[in-house]
């Protein structure tokens, strides 16, 4: 069966509205050639539909807006225009800037910030445009590992609609680095369509998901999947429908919770296996894999964790713990300046921002990130901050 993202689903994990748009009829947008530089109204540019990057740093946000409010755009965004449209639609990134002077125009009123700078790329087509914004977001910063997942998930999609058929996890990464999409590792880039495959019906705590946290749900799913097969049970359709139902309910259960506790997940679904399957072992037993831990596990664990966990560690020294590109290690801000000193550039960083509807996504401000430590995952048992 070939894997297909579930666009429903996703879009309502981030909580992600669409942006207003303006609905003035300015006429049939002449051709332009391409790299043609110009200044045009931030109320006749659209979105990319596609736009990879969903969850922005509510901090680092509120500095690229200050700095806009200071000295204005000083980097421009790239624009093109689709086949029978008379509005441009961003081509390459841009969306925080577009974003930004959008809030600062409703906020002020002021004409300056009703325009921006922008360069005319030819349109080619949608594919070649995701292509053309994961790579500008990956070079700029770091992304959430959420966002990521479903941009790979999306390209996947499209390669395979193309091809007409499945495709395998080496060709596609082949396919990923021959249009230098990305670097990700073999490995690493399972993870991610695992993630976008599997734990969508976590709805929006799939902002919380990192390369460690989405590949322990990936061996519990995989353990008792086998465990599932190897009594004799060949009803994948219903191993699959207990599993989301899992995660819809963990995620309705701890709707107002700022993390993923991932132990505490994997042992609401072992207890809920055991009972919906009442595969057991000789004592009553629920037969799960040891590599998944138990409820007597996870109690004893987390008494350890809570030992030796921080008491508070500041959130200005978690730079990006949940962005796909991280390197696990904590980035001091101390040097980092706001407003004109800093460069402009569309980048992420702790809290979420919804870079369509302009909502600021309640968020731990030190959200997990793509290396994710089990340090990080303990310190979440004492400490939150909620909105």
């Amino acid at each position: 069966m070939t894997n297909k993202l579930d666009m429903g689903v996703v879009a309502a994990s981030i909580l992600a509205a669409n942006p207003s748009q303006s609905k003035m009829d300015i006429g049939k947008t002449p051709t332009l050639p391409s790299g043609f530089s110009m200044t045009v109204p931030v109320s006749e540019i659209d979105f990319f539909k596609w736009n990879p990057r969903r969850i922005h740093d509510s901090e680092e946000f509120e500095h690229l807006k200050e700095s806009i409010r200071e000295v204005g755009v000083q980097q421009p965004v790239y624009v093109t225009t689709p086949p029978g449209s008379d509005r441009y639609m961003l081509a390459r990134g841009g969306n925080s800037r577009l974003l930004c002077l959008q809030q600062l125009l409703s906020e002020t009123g002021d004409d300056r910030f009703s325009k921006i700078p922008a360069i005319y790329v030819e349109y080619t087509s949608d594919e070649d445009l995701l292509d053309a914004h994961l790579i500008e977001n990956e070079q700029r910063s770091d992304m959430f590992f959420w966002d990521k997942a479903y941009a790979y998930a999306k390209r996947r999609d499209l390669f395979q609609d193309a091809e007409g058929k499945s495709i395998g996890l080496r060709h596609l990464a082949d396919k990923f680095v021959n249009k230098g999409i990305t670097k990700t590792s073999f490995s690493k880039l399972s993870v991610y369509l695992f993630a976008a495959d599997t734990l969508q019906a976590l709805g929006s705590l799939c902002i919380y998901l990192s390369i460690p946290k989405a590949s322990d749900l990936r061996k519990t799913y995989n353990d008792l999947d086998l465990v599932y097969k190897n009594e004799g049970k060949t009803d994948e359709e219903a191993f699959q429908f207990f599993w989301n139902n899992c995660l819809e309910n963990w995620s309705n259960i701890n709707a107002d919770t700022d993390d993923l506790d991932v132990p505490a997940l994997q042992q609401f679904i072992n207890e809920r296996f055991a009972a919906e399957f009442d595969i057991k072992v000789d004592g009553g037993e629920s037969k799960t894999p040891h590599s998944t831990p138990l409820p007597q596990q996870l109690s004893q664990e987390k008494t350890e964790l809570e030992k030796n966990e921080p008491k508070l560690r500041p959130a200005a020294t978690s730079k990006s713990e949940n962005s796909a590109n991280s390197d696990g290690l904590t980035a001091n801000k101390s040097n980092l300046n706001s407003g004109t000193d800093r460069p402009q550039s569309d980048s992420v960083g702790r809290q979420p921002v919804d870079p369509a509807g302009g909502t600021i996504i309640p968020g731990n401000l030190s959200s997990p990130r793509e290396n994710d430590t089990a340090a990080d995952i303990s310190f979440r048992y004492q400490f939150r901050a909620h909105p």
